[in-house]
């Protein structure tokens, strides 16, 4: 596992802009909590985990971007909705 890891950090460093998990159950905090420990600061600081406190979602997503569920201001989108997606002019 961590040779893969390695491996991936090292040839796909720069694929990833940020991600953001949000409403994370108590399960995948735990397991984040753990496997952060086998990447490379570079990576993890990419990586949000957001139970509850968005702040760090909106210091990097404008609130006109965000759905009013997460504190923003595009109505929430249900699942028939989601694709193709009815607000893409909204996130251009």
């Amino acid at each position: 596992m961590k040779e893969l890891i390695t491996m991936m950090q090292n040839n796909y460093r720069a694929r990833l802009f940020k991600l953001f998990v949000v409403r994370a159950s108590s399960v995948i905090n735990f397991l984040w909590n753990i496997v952060k420990h086998f990447l490379e600061e570079f990576t993890t600081a990419k990586i949000n985990v957001c139970t509850n406190n968005f702040e760090v979602l909106y210091e990097t997503i404008p609130n006109s971007k965000i759905e009013t569920t997460f504190g923003g201001q595009i109505p929430e989108i249900s699942e028939e909705d989601s694709f193709p997606p009815k607000y893409m002019n909204v996130l251009k």
